[in-house]
């Protein structure tokens, strides 16, 4: 009996999910797209800001989000609090202030102002409001897939995924020249937080060096002559002139702070293990490298983002002899050429899902005649072509990033010379050329690698979007079998209905004419198709889009043709 039941219970669990993912698959093949091109062509954006007006309404740009309706502006009053384009993110009318789309609830509006670095009051309380938006740190994987789910069929607002993020702070004394900084009562500020200890007239940003040898303030490290700090945290060093963190080129999401006196290396609030000081960085470009390496006298290290730690990668290859770096990710001591590549492992179909991320260092094990010889640039940055002895090759600097998978490319068609130095060839043309059997992949030995490891939670990553689809393009073929595929329009009792969950009847009678429709989409190559219903009185529906059959992909224009021919009622 319990086997029984269980099934059954199995069936009704199984009978609902798919009755949830043809529900899914309809409201995603109806889904009104015009609504959204019109008000993206009619919205009138305020001054330079981020709000726009748009029939009635006020709406707010969130980078990395889009557009959200703010139900309570009132737009007869709303207006921005300060002209300045650091405040485009701020605003008010008679009864809120506005930080993006978010109410800011204790500032009174008809006296509020902004007062610099991200900061405003009314002069009884005091909000920072940052210009840069964050990734909103209360909202859930699951409760983001739940809104998303929610939000398609009507029933939810769009997730608000991304934020300004704004705090209540302590009433301001001084506000700085330095973005996000002032003094509070005892306290000074960066970005609304603390910075324990700091001194406020001597505060500045760190230099931050940049592979071309420019140098920019820091966005994260910060020093006042006695103390660092990384953001708002205050590390366990003392601030010096040598200070410098660096940017590695095409690895934005980290910046290492370097302290050239006894040669340590900081990742944020992360310090590397002073036992193997000093550390040098191997290079400053990250095209075709997962790991930034640090050299040591005792070994090759790197900061494994998934566990947090620093590794080590390898003995030190480079203490054999004195490399220099020729090219990007390129190294040649005279005799040996090193090079650094990218990897990537994924699992197969029993275990999907990425296993590994590695950055080796390879050794060229082709022939070599004395020294090497540069060529010339590809389009000034793509790449470079070397030479060494009859030879030529080509050294990508675009990276995995761009679809070019190695380091170095040996040249085996001599015409390809004169492509190559043409200045306006593209990354298409590169990406063609360097798939073709006018290069070849030079042979090589790997002499160390960094990895970083994945657990088999990423697999989901991988499984749940193919399990869907599976399962979505099963029903798909259910319904083909059965001869099922919705219309976008259903005929009862003299009345139209649009299979639109915002739709009303429209009585036959009052209808003109209902228009078909289709439309080229670029990005599935097929054709989709839309109905619009012209009332006598002039009004019209909104464009409802269609499919020609229950499918992921688009219709052929044949097959939109046949089935617009089956629905014209005029």
């Amino acid at each position: 009996m319990k086997t029984i039941k269980a099934l059954r219970w199995s069936y009704l669990f199984l009978f609902i999910f798919v009755a949830f993912c043809l529900f899914f698959v309809y409201k995603i093949s109806h889904r009104d797209f015009s609504s959204e091109l019109e008000y993206s062509r009619e919205k009138k954006q305020i001054d330079s800001s981020i709000f726009s007006a748009y029939k009635g309404k006020i709406y707010a740009t969130v980078p990395s989000n889009g557009d959200y309706l703010i139900q309570q502006a009132d737009l007869a009053t709303f207006h921005l609090i300060d002209q300045s384009y650091q405040s485009r993110h701020v605003a008010a009318d008679k009864n809120h202030v506005y930080c993006g789309n978010l109410i800011l609830e204790k500032l009174n509006p008809s006296t509020t102002t902004a007062i610099g670095n991200d900061y405003l009051s009314d002069g009884q309380k005091t909000y920072y409001c940052s210009g840069m938006t964050i990734k909103n740190p209360d909202l859930g994987i699951v409760a983001e897939v739940s809104q998303l789910v929610l939000n398609l069929f009507g029933l939810y607002d769009k997730p608000q995924t991304w934020i300004y993020p704004f705090k209540e702070v302590a009433n301001i004394q001084q506000s700085s020249n330095m973005n996000g900084l002032v003094t509070s009562q005892n306290q000074v500020l960066l970005n609304g937080q603390e910075l324990p200890k700091a001194n406020a007239q001597s505060l500045r940003k760190i230099n931050r060096l940049y592979a071309d040898g420019d140098t920019r303030p820091s966005e994260v490290y910060t020093a006042d002559g006695r103390h660092v700090y990384a953001k708002n945290t205050l590390l366990n060093i003392m601030d010096s002139a040598d200070l410098y963190s660096l940017a590695i080129d095409a690895q934005n999401q980290d910046e290492y702070l370097i302290e050239p006196k006894s040669g340590m290396v900081y990742l944020n609030n992360f310090s590397f293990d002073p036992s193997h000081a000093p550390y040098r960085i191997l290079s400053m470009h990250g095209a075709h490298a997962n790991h930034t390496l640090w050299l040591s006298n005792d070994g090759i290290y790197f900061y494994d983002r998934e566990d947090k730690k620093v590794r080590r990668a390898a003995d030190n290859v480079f203490n054999k002899s004195n490399f220099t770096e020729i090219a990007p990710l390129i190294f040649f001591d005279g005799k040996t050429l090193l090079y650094l590549q990218d990897k990537q492992v994924w699992g197969g179909n029993k275990n999907p899902g990425l296993k590994s991320r590695s950055t080796e260092i390879l050794q060229l094990d082709e022939p070599m005649t004395g020294q090497w010889k540069k060529i010339g640039d590809v389009n000034y940055r793509y790449g470079q072509v070397w030479q060494n002895g009859s030879t030529t090759y080509y050294f990508d600097q675009l990276g995995s990033g761009q679809s070019i998978k190695q380091t170095i490319y040996k040249i085996v068609d001599p015409t390809l010379l004169a492509e190559l130095s043409n200045p306006n060839i593209r990354t298409d043309d590169l990406r063609e050329i360097l798939s073709s059997n006018r290069v070849a992949i030079p042979k090589s030995n790997v002499v160390a690698f960094a990895k970083t490891k994945y657990s088999d939670g990423h697999i989901w990553a991988v499984l749940f979007p193919v399990i869907f689809l599976g399962i979505i393009s099963l029903v798909f073929w259910i319904m083909r079998q059965f001869k099922i595929n919705p219309k976008p329009f259903d005929i009862d009792e003299n009345y139209l209905q649009l299979n639109n969950i915002f739709s009303k009847k429209i009585a036959l009678a009052d209808i003109n004419c209902v228009y078909f429709t289709k439309t080229y989409m670029p990005r599935s190559r097929g054709y989709v198709g839309r109905i619009c219903v012209h009332q006598k009185n002039g009004k019209k529906t909104r464009n409802l889009m269609f499919q020609a059959k229950m499918s992921l992909f688009a219709s052929s224009a044949e097959e939109m043709d046949a089935y617009i021919l089956e629905m014209q009622i005029c």
